[in-house]
């Protein structure tokens, strides 16, 4: 009840301030990813940034109802002043949302915003257009010749933020969390690149906007991603930090990695008590749309694609315990199809963006929620919705060969 309470009035609260305070122009250049569709309401530009402001509920909040401050972020700049658009949610500019609840004022709430103050969204601001080109195919202002062989992305910090102790981070998986003031919503080591942080030298280079929390542990869980185009190395870098200071707590400074030969959409993973769990595909390249890419057409995600000709797909297990090394050297560049410390089982081939709930039995079962796609067309705003299997429930146990499903919704893996 108290969930859906926050999730109502956040949405009041921000259909409140749209209403109020957004724009829609209509782009000259470049033709928007929803120009002529019923959701552009949900896509209009968010021009100003509030100082704290108190807004009137319409109902009373519950007497038992916390007090605290809820952060959200989200894409909230699709437009640039040129009117330039974005041709791809995701590469719009992040914003942070901060709705605070006092309990002794049940009928108000403080409410504040502001963009992210990223290397690129200033750079935007000054240009008055788009300075870098998107990940998801949105090009920086100039025309085509501006964007030949342009591989400088732009970091939106716009898919998750996390506070932890006095701080919040702005996550975007394509590079370093950004560092912000929780009661300002501005960086705290300064405007643009200054605003990353490696967490003290942990991360080399990105880190997951999703990362996973251990209550247990009281630690998040995530992962990183390098790709060396000379070598064809694709490294996946796991990272546990201290979910009160957003800081490795490991003395030994272990950092678990594997490496793949090819470059795979990893997005998201599941954590459970023992495991960290991936699920992986086979990837592609797709040359000529590389090749578009190169030239100023389209964004590096719709240059991936996945092989449909495979008929499997893979779920790896990757022990926990591998933090615990004592020496790197032991847990670099693992092969996970003959690191026998992994468990790798194979599945029926699909493509899967996110998961949801998952847990390990009292029969050591894994066992998790997820939606399973035939494709990885999610960049291609026209296919976001389509092609979508219904929830299935997938039971991985400590087995090497896999058994016929038990329900029609139901695999069951064991060892």
């Amino acid at each position: 009840m108290m969930i859906s309470t926050i999730l109502l009035l956040c949405c009041y609260t921000s259909h409140t301030l749209a209403l109020s305070l957004s724009t829609n122009p209509k782009p000259k250049q470049q033709q928007h990813f929803l120009l002529n569709s019923p959701v552009m309401n949900a896509f209009r530009n968010c021009p100003r940034e509030l100082e704290p402001t108190i807004i009137e509920l319409p109902e009373v909040l519950p007497p038992d109802f916390p007090t605290g401050t809820l952060y959200r972020n989200g894409h909230a700049r699709f437009f640039a002043k040129d009117e330039t658009p974005c041709l791809h949610p995701f590469d719009a500019d992040g914003m942070i949302v901060a709705i605070t609840f006092d309990a002794s004022k049940p009928s108000q709430v403080l409410f504040r915003n502001k963009f992210v103050e990223t290397e690129g969204y200033i750079k935007d601001k000054e240009m008055g257009g788009i300075s870098q080109r998107g990940l998801f195919g949105t090009n920086k202002s100039g025309g085509p010749i501006a964007n030949l062989f342009q591989k400088d992305y732009k970091h939106v910090a716009n898919t998750h933020v996390i506070h932890c102790g006095d701080s919040l981070y702005a996550l975007w998986e394509g590079g370093l969390p950004y560092l912000l003031d929780p009661l300002t919503l501005r960086n705290k080591n300064g405007r643009g690149k200054a605003g990353l942080t490696d967490l003290d030298g942990l991360l080399s280079d990105n880190f997951s906007a999703h990362p996973r929390y251990d209550p247990v542990r009281n630690t998040y869980v995530s992962f990183g991603h390098t790709f060396d185009q000379i070598k064809s190395k694709f490294t996946v870098s796991l990272y546990e930090v201290d979910a009160t200071t957003f800081r490795s707590k490991r003395k030994n400074g272990v950092a678990p990695n594997f490496v793949l030969g090819a470059p795979a959409l990893i997005h998201d993973f599941i954590l459970t008590t023992n495991y960290c769990i991936f699920f992986l595909n086979d990837t592609r390249i797709n040359v000529m749309s590389a090749i578009k890419v190169m030239l100023g057409s389209g964004g590096f995600a719709g240059s991936l694609e996945v092989d449909k000709d495979a008929k499997h797909s893979h779920a790896v297990l990757i022990p926990r315990s591998l933090f615990d090394y004592k020496e790197q050297d032991a847990v670099s560049d693992m092969d996970l199809f003959q690191d026998e410390r992994v468990t790798v089982v194979q599945m029926n081939r699909h493509f899967a963006f996110h998961y949801a709930n998952a847990f390990e039995d009292m029969e050591d079962n894994v066992v998790f929620d997820t939606v399973q796609n035939d494709d990885m067309d999610f960049w291609k705003i026209e296919n976001s919705f389509r092609d979508v299997s219904p929830f299935r429930q997938i039971c991985l146990a400590y087995a090497v060969a896999i058994e016929p499903a038990v329900a029609p919704t139901s695999s069951t893996f064991q060892l």
